[in-house]
């Protein structure tokens, strides 16, 4: 629990960028899209095409970050509970030699 509460704290902020960079690029669209005819009228498709690509890198970038991150918590649970089941099962074990308790 502890280890995924320290994780969390660390990605939030990789979550913040990638939901900026996602209003960024939707916000860009919507303009590109209601601005169309005059984007055509003045030859502004190569400067709208860089910006766009600009924009949906950094979106990538900030995407990858933080689902890869995320991704590292699924294997952590699972080791962590394997390891909670070998430890108890390790400790009745112990338990059952040692006698506290016996199975009859």
């Amino acid at each position: 629990m502890f280890i995924n509460i320290n994780i969390m704290k660390k990605v939030k902020p990789f979550f913040g960028k990638q939901q900026k960079s996602l209003g960024d690029v939707n916000g860009f669209i919507e303009e590109n899209v209601s601005g169309l005819k005059i984007i055509s009228l003045f030859k502004m498709k190569e400067k709208s095409l860089a910006e766009f690509n600009k924009l949906n890198s950094e979106l990538t970038r900030n995407s990858i970050v933080a689902q890869s991150t995320t991704n590292i918590l699924m294997p952590i649970n699972i080791f962590m509970n394997n390891m909670s089941f070998v430890i108890l099962a390790a400790l009745g074990i112990y338990g059952l030699f040692q006698g506290w308790f016996s199975v009859n």
